[in-house]
């Protein structure tokens, strides 16, 4: 068993005080000297005009995620899971390599 099962092993302790961050969007990802670096970003529309106006608003960075490599490998077999899951149910077509929503977004 490698370190990083054993470390996953040891007991998770829960900090409330830490807070769930929403992101709609993904903005950045790269991945530079055994770090993958993920920006999340939120958008926030202004109240509309009236009429037929077209939305207005801004995307606002919600947070940055730095994984070391063990890490991103650990999130990396999670999501494949997770989108394994989705295209059962319908929600998403795996084609390729790249999943894609079956759903219109409102």
């Amino acid at each position: 068993m490698d370190s990083h099962n054993r470390i996953a092993e040891f007991p998770l302790a829960q900090h409330h005080e830490i807070a769930e961050i929403f992101a709609d969007h993904l903005t950045g990802s790269t991945f530079h000297e055994n770090t993958l670096r993920l920006e999340f970003a939120v958008t926030r529309l202004e109240d509309a005009a009236g009429g037929n106006a077209p939305p207005h608003g801004e995307r606002h960075v919600a947070a940055r995620l730095v994984l070391s490599v063990p890490c991103t490998v650990d999130l990396l077999n999670r999501l494949n899971k997770v989108a394994a899951q989705l295209a059962k149910a319908g929600i998403v077509t795996l084609k390729g390599g790249l999943a894609r929503s079956t759903r219109e977004l409102n």
